[in-house]
């Protein structure tokens, strides 16, 4: 198939769509740094089409379906839509890039958030990300009671450190603590340009042992390390 654009673009050029059969694919091309949405289940087919001709949007449809291919086509420019053919997610993810003809750089790998498709991280190192989560677990249920009155814009309430142990006076000092990337109050793990709350439990303990940089999505709060799968997935 002949690509649609002569010249080589950047994944920052490029937006698509995927219908709800493209998931995984969706998900991939989020991790070469493409900016990339899906349907759910539940949604239409036509929603693609809603995300295409908006304006501030503009999205390139990819469908696995030949019949929907047919009917969403006839709703864009020539070009814009595209009928993925293999059942590989790996080999759709070069049918894309050939089509589209996308140059992926080194650092355009993993520049996105695979989970919500946010494109800023806050990074810390080991011991930063070793001592929040640590600050976010709470040792025994305790409740104080918090004024409703200091909650932010988000509806979340940063001085609200919920469980804590031992008297007001023993309480653990909270303060919004600035990292590369954005601040996060330190009992909470809230962001404060989101109000979104880090993913730290889900880390475990030992790979602050043998990583030393974490990123945090800024949009959904998952924590992210340079394993193994980063190195495969540039050899690819």
């Amino acid at each position: 198939m002949k690509p649609l654009n002569q010249k080589p673009i950047s994944v920052t050029d490029l937006r698509v769509v995927c219908d709800n059969m493209l998931v995984a694919l969706s998900k991939k091309l989020r991790l070469h740094g493409i900016d990339s949405v899906h349907l759910e289940q539940y949604e239409n087919q036509g929603n693609c089409i809603t995300l295409a001709t908006d304006p501030e949007s503009k999205r390139m449809i990819l469908t696995k379906s030949p019949a929907h291919f047919i009917q969403l086509k006839k709703s864009v420019p020539p070009g814009h839509c595209l009928h993925i053919v293999s059942q590989v997610v790996e080999e759709q993810v070069e049918e894309v890039l050939r089509y589209f003809n996308v140059t992926v750089s080194e650092d355009d790998y993993f520049s996105r958030c695979t989970v919500c498709n946010g494109s800023k991280y806050l990074t810390m190192n080991a011991e930063e990300a070793r001592a929040l989560k640590v600050a976010m677990t709470p040792s025994e249920t305790v409740s104080y009671g918090v004024d409703d009155d200091d909650d932010d814009e988000y509806g979340h309430n940063p001085y609200d450190i919920g469980a804590v142990s031992g008297p007001p006076s023993q309480q653990r000092s909270s303060v919004w603590k600035q990292y590369p990337g954005g601040s996060v109050y330190t009992t909470s793990g809230c962001i404060r340009e989101t109000g979104v709350v880090l993913q730290l439990s889900a880390v475990a303990d030992g790979i602050f042992e043998k990583i030393n940089e974490f990123f945090c999505c800024v949009r959904c709060g998952k924590v992210f390390w340079q394993g193994s799968h980063w190195d495969k997935v540039k050899k690819k």
